[in-house]
């Protein structure tokens, strides 16, 4: 597999054993593609401080898992990034390298639904707020394009979808961020789900 990533995506790559090499590497972001058979040896065997530190600072993508296992919630709460399954093509895993680095989440929407709804439920619902309470309630294009994140679209999908520019919809993500004072597009979309 390392040698075909690399090969196709011009992209270097290697194999490390354990968790630890990876904690121990320079501090550039890597994609770190797990093996889902290893995932719960992993979080059972790895220190803590190792395990957070490598889903912190690196971007955590499980492979090789099994249709209908549902570990998908618990394991976007711990950090991971995406799933590639037993059933996906070699095209999946390349669409997925590509989406992970643009700083997306590869999950269904209906694992992200399932994601949202559990997190919502573990918080109390904050008041919504208003114009004398905080910052200004969203524009409608806002409102689209907030429907859009919480859809799971790419900002280059929901620039087609609205046909406006990416640079326009990057400009909307920025401010509705501020607005609703999140820092995340998985943030934001679990902010739509208890307010909107």
């Amino acid at each position: 597999m390392s040698h075909f990533i690399s090969e196709r995506l011009t992209t270097p790559c290697s194999i490390v054993s354990t968790l630890d090499e990876i904690s121990r590497s320079e501090d550039k972001q890597r994609l770190v593609l797990h093996e889902y058979r290893e995932w719960h040896n992993t979080l059972s065997t790895a220190p803590d401080e190792i395990l957070q530190e490598c889903l912190a600072k690196n971007l955590v993508v499980l492979v090789n898992v099994p249709t209908n296992r549902g570990i998908e919630t618990d394991a976007l709460c711990q950090g991971v990034r995406g799933f590639v399954y037993e059933r996906d093509s070699s095209d999946v895993l390349l669409k997925m390298i590509q989406a992970v680095f643009a700083a997306e989440l590869w999950v269904s929407r209906n694992v992200m639904t399932e994601f949202i709804q559990r997190s919502s439920r573990k918080f109390r619902p904050e008041p919504v707020l208003t114009h004398s309470q905080g910052p200004a309630p969203l524009t409608s294009r806002e409102m689209e394009i907030l429907n859009g994140i919480s859809s799971g679209r790419s900002n280059e999908r929901i620039a087609d979808d609205l046909c406006i520019s990416l640079h326009t919809v990057k400009t909307h993500v920025y401010h509705i961020f501020k607005k609703i004072n999140v820092t995340s597009r998985l943030q934001a979309a679990n902010w739509s789900s208890r307010y909107l």
